[in-house]
């Protein structure tokens, strides 16, 4: 039994050790470079230039149909809205692209978990770093589809201590808020990706915050019309999907 005890607590500190390393780590590459490059990839040769902006969900999405658009992916996982405000302009004058689909915000919202007590401060915050963004698109001539912040799924034991029920209310708060500006504008739709996805662990979630590769193509089938609509195609060819 004491054997099974030794082992146990070197397995948990070793663990909590990674765990710490991984942070710093993550701590100084974020000190050395507040954000990343404005542009992570690109693919594609078609005549539609898509620029994806936002976090680590944006990050791993997948390029659309390469001989009908040209995909510029400007996720970087683990950015605030704030840090993706340093690099936005960058991200667009490379780009030069004439629909930005924008997806982030939870990076900020996650933050309430540890200083509950700026939950308003840090959701406006979110707010409007997304408008600015949202302005950025719209000084550069581009139309944007927004996704709203998505939910996290199942949370870990690790993750619970430092999260806060607050965090769903404050986004459904953020989400709200951001599709009440754009709805007013002509060249701007919102996908409902919420509902597409089974938000657990167990379903679209690889863990309480990321996506299974599996969920992306059905987001992007549904994220294509309202790409099209935006850019005024109004799904000429229904063979691309």
């Amino acid at each position: 039994m004491l054997a099974v005890v030794l082992l146990g607590s070197i397995g948990l500190n070793g663990f909590l050790l990674l765990t710490a390393r991984r942070f710093y780590d993550r701590e100084q590459q974020v000190r050395l470079r507040p954000s990343g490059a404005p542009i992570s990839h690109t693919q594609g040769t078609g005549p539609i230039r898509v620029l994806f902006l936002g976090d680590s969900r944006i990050a791993a999405w997948p390029p659309l149909p390469e001989t009908r658009y040209t995909t510029f992916n400007g996720g970087v996982s683990g950015e605030t809205t704030a840090q993706i405000l340093l690099r936005a302009e960058a991200a667009f004058e490379t780009a030069k692209p004439q629909v930005v689909v924008i997806q982030a915000g939870i990076n900020d919202l996650k933050v309430i978990g540890l200083e509950p007590e700026n939950e308003k401060a840090i959701a406006e915050g979110c707010v409007e770093h997304l408008l600015e963004l949202i302005g950025i698109a719209e000084r550069h001539g581009t139309r944007i589809v927004f996704v709203p912040v998505l939910p996290v799924a199942d949370l870990p034991l690790a993750r619970r201590w430092v999260w806060s029920p607050r965090i769903e209310a404050s986004r459904m708060e953020v989400n709200r808020r951001v599709a009440q500006v754009l709805r007013t504008k002509r060249d701007a739709q919102i996908l409902e990706a919420e509902s597409l996805l089974d938000v657990r662990v167990a379903g679209d979630y690889r863990d309480a915050l990321h996506l299974k590769p599996e969920a992306y193509p059905r987001l992007q089938e549904a994220l294509i019309p309202p790409i099209d609509r935006v850019a005024g195609i109004l799904n000429s060819n229904p063979d691309v999907k």
